[in-house]
C-alpha cells in the first residue's frame, strides 16, 4: 500500500525532526511515541480530538493523533525534586544537600538556593552549604564575609584597646594623640605643631592672606611692589647678590642678572675679595637686604615712576634737585645707603643695557670696597668700568657724562664714544704720535672733560696695570683711597713717577697694540 508507505515515512521524518529541535527543559512531562518508531517530549497542552497541541522547547506543535502511538507521562525536574523532597528527613542534612546540587545539574536555581538555606538551618556549619553560598571559614567556624570581617575588627580593637590606644577617625592613637587631633595639631620632627607652625617648618611664610614658600618671597615681594611703583607688569630675576627686575622677559632678566653676578666676581677677583663678604648688602634703613636692586625698563616713562619712588624712598639722599638730574639722564647708581642701579633702554638695544648694568655696577662696587665719601679720580672709575665690561662681555657700549653735559667739551656728546673697535687703534696712535695725555693731566680733568681719547688711555692703563701686576694695582687703589695724589699714589704703589709709569705703558701699548 504506497500510500500507507509514504504516511509512515512522513512521521518518522516528523518525529526525527522533533527529536532534534527539543532539548531537556524543566516543563518537559510527557513522552508522545509515533507511530512506525520515533517520539515527542514536551508538555501535552491540548487535545482536539484529532490533533494534540504539544509545548516544547522550540514552541508549541500540532500532532495528529492518528500518527500517536501512545503518550507516556514523564515527572519534570521539579517534580522529581518535589517527590524527594517529601521523602526527606526533615533533619537530614546532607540529604537536603545533595538535592541541590541535583537541582544544580538541573538550572534549578531557585530551588538549589532553598536546599541551601534547608541545609544550614540544620547545620550551620556544613562545608558544602556554606563553601556554596559564599561562606568562609574563619577560626573554625564558617561564616559570611561580613561577619568574618566584623570579627576581626573587633578583635583588632580589642588588641588596640589593651595597649591603652583609642580610636580616631578610623586610626588607633595614644589618648594624647587623640586629643592634639582633635585641636588640629600635626605631629613633626619630634613635637606637636599647629597648622601654622607645620607651614612654616616645610618652608613657607605668610604673604597677603596666604601661604608663599620662603625661597620665593623675595621675588614675589619684589614683583608686586614694582609692579605697583613702576604701573605696569615687571618679572624679577635674583642671584646671590641682584635682584634684577624689569619689563622683560626670564630669558632676558636672567642674561642680566647673569652679567651683573659675573661682574660681581670679576670685581671681587681683581680686588681679593673676601668671598664671606657681601659687598652690595644695605645699610641703614636697608640693613639687612642681601641684594642690590637693578632696574631696567623698556620705556622712559617706567624709569622715572621709579625715579619717584627712589626720591620718596630716600628723601635726604635723593632730593628733588639729584632726582631731576636723574630723570634727565638714562640711568644712575645709588652706592649708600642702599644699592642700586637703574635705568631705561629706549631707543638703545638690549645689548647696551647689559653693558651699563656692568658699567654702572664696577662704580657701585669700587665705591663699596673703597668709599672715601668723595668721588674717586674719574679716570680710574672709568677705565676700571670700561675695562670690566670689555673683558666681560668683549666690547664696550657705555660712556658717562653728569648733569653739566659733555658741553664743557664743546662739542656733542656722541663724539666721546668710539667703541672698542676703535680703543687699540686710538691709543696706538696717540702713543705712536706722542699726543696722548699723561696721567697727571687725566687725574685733573672731570668726567665731563674727558673724550673718547682719554677713555682709551683711561681703559687701556687699568688693562694693563691689572694684567702686569695685579697687586700693585690694588696698592694703587689704596693709595687713591686715602685721597693722596696720583705722585704719591704712584710712588706708593710702584715706587716710580707717573712719568716713568706712562713710559712703561706706552712700552706696552707699542709692543702689544
Amino acid at each position: 500500500m504506497p500510500e500507507q508507505k509514504a504516511g509512515s515515512l512522513a512521521v518518522l521524518i516528523l518525529a526525527a525532526v522533533f527529536a532534534v529541535v527539543l532539548t531537556a527543559a524543566a516543563a518537559r512531562a510527557d513522552i508522545i511515541w509515533l507511530k512506525g518508531g520515533g517520539k515527542l517530549e514536551g508538555v501535552v497542552v491540548a487535545d482536539t480530538g484529532t490533533q494534540l497541541k504539544v509545548r516544547t522547547a522550540a514552541g508549541e506543535i500540532a500532532v495528529d493523533k492518528s500518527k500517536v502511538d501512545r503518550i507516556e507521562k514523564k515527572a519534570t525536574p521539579t517534580q522529581e525534586v518535589e517527590e524527594k523532597l517529601k521523602a526527606l528527613d526533615p533533619d537530614d542534612a546532607e540529604g537536603h544537600f545533595e538535592l541541590a546540587l541535583y537541582c544544580r545539574k538541573h538550572g534549578l536555581r531557585k530551588q538549589e538556593a532553598d536546599l541551601y538555606r534547608k541545609v544550614l538551618a540544620i547545620d550551620d556549619q556544613h562545608p558544602g552549604a556554606n563553601q556554596a553560598v559564599g561562606n568562609v571559614e574563619h577560626d573554625g567556624r564558617w561564616m559570611t564575609p561580613a561577619e568574618r570581617d566584623r570579627r576581626v575588627a573587633e578583635a583588632e580593637a580589642a588588641g588596640m584597646r589593651e595597649k591603652g590606644l583609642v580610636e580616631h577617625e578610623g586610626r588607633w592613637v595614644t589618648p594624647e594623640e587623640k586629643a592634639n587631633l582633635e585641636k588640629g595639631l600635626v605631629f613633626r620632627d619630634g613635637r606637636w605643631m599647629t597648622a601654622d607652625e607645620v607651614k612654616r617648618a616645610d618652608g613657607f611664610v605668610p604673604y597677603k592672606g596666604g601661604w608663599i614658600r620662603k625661597d620665593e618671597l623675595d621675588a614675589r615681594e619684589l614683583t608686586d611692589r614694582f609692579t605697583d611703583v613702576l604701573r605696569i607688569e615687571v618679572k624679577v630675576s635674583l642671584t646671590p647678590h641682584f635682584a634684577v627686575v624689569g619689563t622683560y622677559d626670564d630669558a632676558e632678566l636672567k642674561i642680566l642678572a647673569d652679567a651683573a653676578e659675573a661682574t660681581y666676581r670679576q670685581f671681587g677677583s681683581v680686588f681679593a675679595v673676601d668671598p664671606r663678604d657681601n659687598l652690595v648688602e644695605g645699610r641703614e634703613e636697608d640693613e639687612g637686604n642681601p641684594r642690590c636692586l637693578v632696574l631696567y625698563t623698556k620705556k622712559a616713562l617706567d624709569y622715572v615712576r621709579f625715579v619717584d619712588w627712589m626720591m620718596e624712598r630716600y628723601p635726604q639722599d635723593m632730593p628733588a634737585s639729584r632726582a631731576n638730574l636723574m630723570k634727565q639722564q638714562k640711568g644712575f647708581y645709588f652706592v649708600y645707603p642702599g644699592c642700586y642701579v637703574a635705568g631705561y633702554q629706549f631707543p638703545n638695544t638690549f645689548q647696551q643695557v647689559r653693558a651699563s648694568i656692568v658699567h654702572k655696577l664696577s662704580h657701585v662696587l669700587l665705591q663699596r670696597v673703597f668709599y672715601t665719601g668723595n668721588w674717586w679720580p674719574w679716570w680710574l672709575i672709568e677705565g676700571l668700568g670700561t675695562w670690566q665690561e670689555i673683558a666681560l662681555l668683549g666690547q664696550c657700549d657705555t660712556y658717562c657724562i653728569t648733569d653739566q653735559g659733555y658741553g664743557v667739551q664743546g662739542g656733542d656728546p656722541a663724539q666721546k664714544w668710539a667703541g672698542l673697535s676703535r680703543w687699540k687703534e686710538v691709543v696706538k696712535s696717540m702713543v705712536t704720535g706722542l699726543t696722548d695725555p699723561s696721567l697727571i693731566e687725566l687725574s685733573k680733568k672731570g668726567l665731563n672733560e674727558l673724550d673718547f681719547r682719554d677713555l682709551a688711555k683711561c681703559w687701556s692703563l687699568c688693562e694693563w696695570l691689572i694684567a702686569q701686576n695685579r697687586d700693585k694695582f690694588v696698592r694703587l687703589v689704596q693709595e687713591l683711597k686715602a685721597q693722596k695724589s696720583i705722585v704719591e699714589a704712584t710712588e706708593g704703589a710702584f715706587g716710580i713717577s707717573p712719568e716713568q709709569l706712562d713710559k712703561q705703558w706706552r712700552d706696552y701699548v707699542r709692543a702689544n697694540y
